[in-house]
């Protein structure tokens, strides 16, 4: 049986609940002024596992909500308790609708030494999942900027294994998108269906945020359950896409060629040199010696690239049966197989369709309603 105390310590703090829940200000600080054992009552949690910060972050409608917020901080409420489905304030408060007042909220949990950025609900969302859902624009630029300094991971997955990258480019916000790949996002990461984001770009008919992905390195040959982003932009009957794509595989094919025939002459980390201003095999006997100097290639080296050039164009070309010529500039046998599932421009220098989900309205009455589903 509960006692006495204890009963009345509940209903004291089922009392402070409520009149956070109805935005009573005024009486709410009254009602502190008349307790000695405020903490207890500030961090009383429900039979759901919410305090009184969650209810008014979540109560979009309540007045005083920015106010409360601050005087409940002030008063040492806790900004990392989880509720029963392992929702912080700071996911209740991400989840929210991009308003100024919401805005302000996030900004106060962000700049709490408590604040637990990393933290996961029951459906592996981080409050940045939801964040990126919502404020998605340059004016959210400095708490972009506050989920950094706390140390935000923006690889981490939900259950699905999509990282927040994969909600702003369902979305649509290339600018959380930008900030996210500048951030370490790793572009390819594929979910549950072997998805990467490309591919939900492709399906969407989302070109700029397409062509954003691609500049990032991703994959556009890179298969999963519903085939490659091609064949994604392809059935949905997204034909510039399908262009664009082509041309960065046609491309890469290219670089990949480059990269291994200077592996032919051991010259492989002058690579990035030469693709930086995209230079090809097609484009190599044009070059100059001044040109590898520009590129800030030492001389031993140049000298011996421009050899090898030399000897390559003065090979006699070969004539195939249909008595169309051979291209001369012959590319080590390593190049001869592509690999198109590792056609990125970190693998090329550095070795050394489509699920929606369908997001739950603003504010579920039960809040039981997650970004995975």
């Amino acid at each position: 049986m509960m006692s006495t105390k204890g009963s009345e310590k509940n209903k004291e703090g089922e009392k402070f609940a409520e009149l956070v829940a109805e935005g009573q200000f005024e009486k709410i600080k009254r009602f502190l002024l008349k307790k000695k054992n405020s903490l207890s009552i500030v961090n009383y949690v429900d039979s759901n596992g919410q305090s009184g910060l969650h209810k008014i972050i979540k109560e979009t409608k309540a007045k005083n909500r920015k106010d409360i917020v601050e005087f409940l901080i002030s008063e040492k409420v806790s900004c990392s308790q989880k509720d029963k489905d392992g929702w912080t304030p700071l996911h209740c408060a991400c989840y929210c609708p991009n308003t100024p007042e919401n805005y302000k909220i996030i900004e106060l949990l962000l700049t709490q030494d408590t604040v637990q950025v990393n933290v996961t609900n029951d459906d592996g969302n981080t409050p940045l999942h939801y964040f990126c859902r919502n404020f998605y624009d340059q004016s959210c630029e400095s708490l972009f900027r506050l989920f950094k300094e706390k140390g935000a991971d923006v690889n981490i997955t939900n259950k699905n294994l999509e990282t927040p990258l994969f909600i702003t480019v369902w979305k649509n916000y290339v600018f959380s998108a930008k900030w996210l790949i500048a951030n370490g996002v790793i572009v390819d990461k594929q979910n549950k269906n072997r998805e990467s984001c490309l591919h939900w770009a492709c399906s969407l008919g989302n070109l700029e945020m397409a062509a954003l992905l691609m500049e990032a390195g991703a994959n556009p040959l890179l298969e999963s359950n519903n085939g490659t982003p091609i064949d994604c932009a392809k059935r949905e009957g997204n034909d510039e896409i399908v262009k664009k794509l082509e041309e960065v595989v046609i491309k890469r094919k290219k670089e990949q060629a480059l990269v291994e025939w200077l592996k032919g002459l051991g010259l492989e980390k002058y690579a990035s040199n030469l693709l930086k201003e995209e230079f090809d095999l097609d484009s190599l006997p044009l070059m100059t010696e001044d040109d590898l100097k520009t590129l800030e290639i030492p001389t031993g080296p140049r000298l011996r690239i421009l050899n090898a050039v030399k000897e390559e164009s003065q090979k006699k070309p070969e004539k195939k049966k249909d008595n169309t010529l051979i291209d001369s500039f012959s590319v080590p046998s390593t190049a001869n197989v592509i690999d198109f599932n590792d056609l990125t421009m970190g693998n090329l220098l550095g070795k050394g369709f489509f699920s929606l989900f369908f997001f739950p309205s603003f504010f579920p009455q039960n809040w039981s309603g997650y970004i995975s589903s």
